[in-house]
């Protein structure tokens, strides 16, 4: 019996072979990525206006989107566009997995599953509550972007969260918080309007 090996199936053996470990977050990644948030924000009435110009469905199809972004990226210190994005993609998980924490926290409910304790949210209007909800909803727009930006980003790696990676984040959670549902940045990267797509 002849053994054969097919072309496609070998480089993907030799590509998950060689592929590297995610890096740990540091403070200087997070730094960066404000800063390049801060960029996007800047640029973001011309992103949308060249958006509508190309009549594209998003930003991240758009060429002279991906032109302007990859220079707010570059002047945040990033390598290319894709570098941050990955990036976005990482921290979005981190914020994810502390903002259900804390709405968990809240609510006496450690330890519970994240998306029982969001999914159950208790009626009323006392403060742990609401403030358990804007949690709830802050982590369930960092899914939704992860989900919706995902297919975007070439070489997107499915980690697992690390707790030196939420170490790292923690301090600066809510200048993020803050940065990411900034009422001027465009829709696709807000998260307090969930990163609506519009069409």
């Amino acid at each position: 019996m002849r053994i054969r090996i097919y072309p496609a199936i070998l480089l993907m053996a030799l590509t998950a072979a060689c592929e590297k470990p995610v890096e740990p977050l540091t403070e200087q990644d997070v730094i960066r990525y404000i800063h390049a948030y801060n960029n996007i924000r800047a640029i973001s009435p011309e992103l949308l206006s060249e958006r509508v110009k190309s009549d594209a469905i998003s930003v991240l199809t758009c060429a002279r989107c991906e032109s302007l972004m990859r220079k707010a990226a570059q002047d945040a210190g990033f390598p290319e566009l894709n570098a941050f994005l990955l990036l976005d993609l990482r921290l979005s998980k981190v914020l994810k997995r502390m903002a259900d924490d804390e709405a968990s926290r809240l609510l006496g409910r450690d330890g519970e599953s994240d998306a029982v304790a969001c999914d159950n949210l208790p009626a009323g209007e006392h403060e742990a509550a609401r403030t358990a909800r804007a949690y709830c909803t802050f982590g369930t727009a960092q899914n939704r972007f992860i989900v919706r930006t995902g297919a975007f980003v070439v070489g997107r790696r499915d980690a697992d969260i690390q707790d030196a990676d939420v170490l790292v984040v923690a301090p600066h959670f809510e200048v993020l918080r803050a940065t990411l549902t900034d009422e001027a940045l465009l829709d696709e990267f807000n998260r307090a309007r969930a990163g609506i797509w519009r069409h």
